[in-house]
C-alpha cells in the first residue's frame, strides 16, 4: 500500500541553487523545498507525498492550504525551478496529534493526523459496494518514499510504462457465474433503480474482454481477475495527459487469482506463471486475441541511478514507469509530469 506519510529523518540538506531563502532536502530519497534555517540534517520530520488527502478542518493543517490542489490534495511543484515533492512538516508542530503514537507506524501516523488518499470521485449511484472477496486495491508505492532494502536493489524487474487513466477490475467466479465491474475502490452497479443497463467509462472499457475472462476462468475452475488502467474520452484529463487524448481503451497490467494459496500466483507477480503476460499466452492457446497491456519496456536491473533516472523522465514520456519483481512492485513517477499536472 502506497505510504500517504511517514517519520523519517532528513538525510541531506543542501542549498537551492537559485534561491537565497530556500534549500533543499531529502527524506529517504524524496526532494523538497523547503525554507531555509527551518530544519536541520538527521531531524525526524512527518513527510508528506504526493496524492496525499488532507482534512482541511484541522488547526495543524492551516499553514499548508496554500500547497494543496483541489482544495485538499498535497501536490507536487517547482519552486525556483526544482522539483519538492510533498510537504515537510515539523514534529514540534504535531506534538498534541502524536501524543501516544508509534510514529514507526505509518498507518497510525495518517489516522492520527487524517491524512488519507485522494480518490478520483465515483459517482454515487454508479456504486454497489467494496470491491469483491480477495481483490485489493490498486495502490503502488513510489520508490522515493521507501526504505533502501525494500527496494531490492541489485535484482531484475520488469519496467512497464505507467498509464495515466483510471484503475479498473474485471471479475468474475465461474462457481457462481458472478461477473462483476470494478473501479479502483468500489464494485459498481450495471443495472440503475429501474432495472436499465448503466453505461460508463468503466464498462464500456472493460466489456470486449469478457468473453476472455469467463473463458479463461472457466477453464482454471477458478475465480479471476483482470486489473487495468481504462484511459482515453477525457478519462483523469489535463492538457499533459496524452493518454487522456486517446479514444477509450483499457490496458491490462495485473491479474489476479483471490483463492490461490501461493502468494505469487495470487498476485500475479512477475515470473511466476500467472503474470499478465502468462495470461495472454493462455488465452492464445484457447483461441483469443491478446488483451491489450501497458507498454512493456524491458529487463534492468535495479539500482539507485536507474531509480533516479526513471524519475527525470520528461513530461512527453508520460507519468512514469512500474518496476515488476517477483515478489514484488513499486512505480518510479516522472518529476516533470508531476510538477505539471498541478
Amino acid at each position: 500500500m502506497a505510504t500517504d506519510a511517514f517519520v523519517d529523518k532528513i538525510g541531506i540538506i543542501k542549498p537551492h541553487p537559485d534561491a537565497d531563502r530556500l534549500e533543499i532536502c531529502f527524506v529517504r530519497s524524496s526532494q523538497c523545498v523547503i525554507a531555509k534555517g527551518v530544519f536541520e540534517r538527521f531531524e525526524k520530520v512527518l513527510k508528506i507525498e504526493e496524492d496525499a488527502k488532507l482534512d482541511v478542518t484541522r488547526d495543524w493543517v492551516q499553514p499548508y492550504r496554500n500547497y494543496l490542489g483541489n482544495g485538499d490534495r498535497v501536490k507536487n511543484v517547482r519552486l525556483r525551478g526544482v522539483m519538492s515533492r510533498g510537504l515537510v512538516v515539523s514534529l514540534k508542530e504535531l506534538e498534541k496529534e502524536l501524543a501516544g503514537v508509534d510514529l514507526e507506524n505509518s498507518v497510525a501516523v495518517c489516522e492520527a493526523l487524517g491524512i488519507t488518499h485522494y480518490e478520483r470521485p465515483c459517482k454515487a449511484q454508479d456504486a454497489k459496494g467494496n470491491l469483491p472477496p480477495g481483490i485489493e486495491k490498486s495502490d503502488e508505492e513510489n520508490w522515493q518514499t521507501m526504505k533502501e532494502h525494500e527496494l531490492h536493489l541489485g535484482e531484475t524487474a520488469l519496467i512497464t510504462h505507467k498509464v495515466d487513466g483510471s484503475s479498473a477490475v474485471l471479475y468474475y467466479d465461474p462457481h457462481q457465474d458472478k461477473l462483476e465491474f470494478c473501479s479502483r475502490s468500489l464494485t459498481l452497479k450495471t443495472l440503475n433503480d429501474m432495472g436499465q443497463p448503466i453505461e460508463n467509462n468503466y464498462i464500456k472499457a472493460l466489456t470486449p474482454y469478457i468473453p476472455h475472462l469467463k473463458a479463461l476462468a472457466k477453464n482454471l475452475n477458478e475465480v479471476v481477475a483482470i486489473r487495468g488502467e481504462i484511459y482515453g474520452n477525457g478519462i483523469n484529463g489535463h492538457k499533459v495527459n496524452q493518454d487522456a487524448k486517446q479514444p477509450l481503451g483499457f490496458a491490462m497490467y495485473g491479474v489476479r487469482f483471490p483463492e490461490a494459496n501461493d502468494d505469487r500466483k495470487r498476485k500475479g507477480r512477475y515470473k511466476s506463471g500467472w503474470h499478465f503476460l502468462d495470461v495472454n499466452e493462455k488465452l492464445g492457446k484457447l483461441g483469443f486475441a491478446p488483451i491489450p497491456t501497458v507498454p512493456v519496456i524491458g529487463e534492468a536491473v535495479v539500482t539507485k541511478e536507474l531509480l533516479f533516472e526513471l524519475s527525470a523522465k520528461p513530461v512527453s514520456e508520460g507519468e512514469g514507469k512500474v518496476l515488476n519483481g517477483e515478489s514484488w512492485s513499486y512505480k518510479a513517477k516522472s518529476d516533470d509530469y508531476c510538477a505539471k499536472m498541478k
